[in-house]
């Protein structure tokens, strides 16, 4: 028996499933809807929209992801697209 990745496999590589895994969890990542991204920007739906389209003059485009025709935004890239603002506007 051999450990990949902190479990322990048989000879073909395979995990027996027996042992408890040392590693941690992955991080959970939180996704928002344009609802809860307008309510948090303190905009309309449509005008977050228009943001991660790029079609606001003078914003950077607002990264999303499309699964189907429902689109969300991370949690993590949402404040960091805030501060990337923050920092541009303040520097004009």
């Amino acid at each position: 028996m051999t450990m990949v990745a902190g479990q322990p496999t048989d000879s073909s590589g395979r995990s027996t499933g027996n042992g408890a895994s040392t590693e941690a969890p992955p991080p959970r990542v939180r996704v928002l809807d344009l609802e809860t991204v307008a309510e948090r920007v303190g905009c309309s739906k449509g005008h977050v929209s228009k943001l991660i389209n790029g079609k606001v003059k003078g914003m950077s485009v607002l990264p999303a992801v499309r699964i189907g025709r429902r689109v969300y935004v991370l949690e993590a890239t949402l404040e960091a697209w805030l501060k990337g603002c923050e920092t541009s506007w303040r520097s004009k």
